[in-house]
């Protein structure tokens, strides 16, 4: 799988997640293949009706996790920390 298929198969795995939480958009912000395991880190932040500012975008980043064949593999939640 390429890294054009491994996006869209994320976006699609999280837009049907997410599907009943409000979420208008998803929008890539990072992707990463594992060297070893040939998994995909697919990051995207999501925006909901009335909370569209960066900062609550931050706070929305989801990191989808395909295995090298295109299988769910987990939907993880991106944090960043002060300091």
């Amino acid at each position: 799988m390429d890294v054009k298929e491994a996006v869209k198969q994320a976006k699609s795995y999280a837009a049907d997640i997410f599907a009943d939480e409000g979420v208008t958009s998803f929008d890539l912000e990072e992707v990463e293949q594992d060297d070893a395991t040939g998994d995909w880190r697919i990051t995207f932040s999501m925006s909901k009706p009335g909370r569209s500012s960066i900062k609550d975008m931050l706070l929305n980043l989801k990191v989808v996790t395909l295995r090298s064949d295109g299988s769910f593999r987990a939907i993880t939640h991106r944090s960043f920390v002060d300091g």
